[in-house]
């Protein structure tokens, strides 16, 4: 078995070459790599990178960070890798098992944070956030060592009761350059003669920080 200084040297050359665009060239070398120590995870991960960035191949990108976290279950890079993908696949079941599985190693990441947003945003169905009442809308504040849910809420996004209305859903957040404010477009539609429901959420900034969000 190879020892894990030549490993290291192999997966250092394959960088440079990436980053000098020879890809193919990095590609070569990290197969190469990967049959002769076919456990080194940081192998993986960069011909993940080169799958993913130069092929395309967000399949093979995925395959190759699931045998990166079977060698270390607590890499973060490929854990959050692997939920991108899963989005842009659209397999929200698939990025739904994933996420649980990163939050049994850490709980309280913040990039594991931002997906759970992701994903509770993307289903556009939740009312509640971490037992409280966040309708459509929840706020996490990270500045801290752990992330914690801001007790920041708004009724702007709750759905009008009338019968001829269309669902709608918040499909983004962006908070105001200077902070006071923040805005929330929403899908789908509503009668003529409602007034906006979800189209601005004023919140005061605290003096610690104003509230905010993880954002890509």
């Amino acid at each position: 078995r190879a020892n894990s200084g030549y490993a290291r040297a192999k997966v250092l050359q394959a960088r440079f070459k990436f980053e000098a665009r020879d890809f193919d060239g990095a590609t070569t070398l990290i197969d190469e790599l990967l049959k002769r120590v076919p456990d080194d995870y940081e192998a993986w991960q960069l011909k993940a990178d080169l799958l993913y960035s130069v092929k395309r191949d967000g399949a093979g990108a995925l395959e190759a960070q699931q045998h990166a976290l079977k060698i270390r279950p607590d890499l973060s890079a490929s854990r959050a890798m692997v939920l991108t993908i899963l989005l842009e696949q659209k397999n929200i079941a698939g990025a739904k098992k994933a996420l649980e599985e990163w939050k049994k190693i850490a709980l309280n990441h913040p990039e594991a944070a931002y997906f759970e947003a992701s994903l509770a945003l993307l289903d556009g169905n939740f009312k509640t956030a971490n037992g409280l009442a966040r309708d459509q809308v929840a706020m996490l504040d990270i500045d801290g060592s752990t992330v914690q849910f801001d007790p920041w809420a708004t009724l702007k996004c709750t759905a009008p009761c009338a019968s001829n209305s269309f669902a709608t859903y918040v499909s983004d957040v962006t908070f105001a350059p200077d902070g006071p404010y923040l805005l929330t477009p929403p899908t789908g539609d509503r009668p003529t003669s409602a007034p906006p429901h979800a189209d601005r959420a004023r919140f005061p900034p605290t003096p610690r920080s104003r509230p905010r969000i993880p954002s890509p």
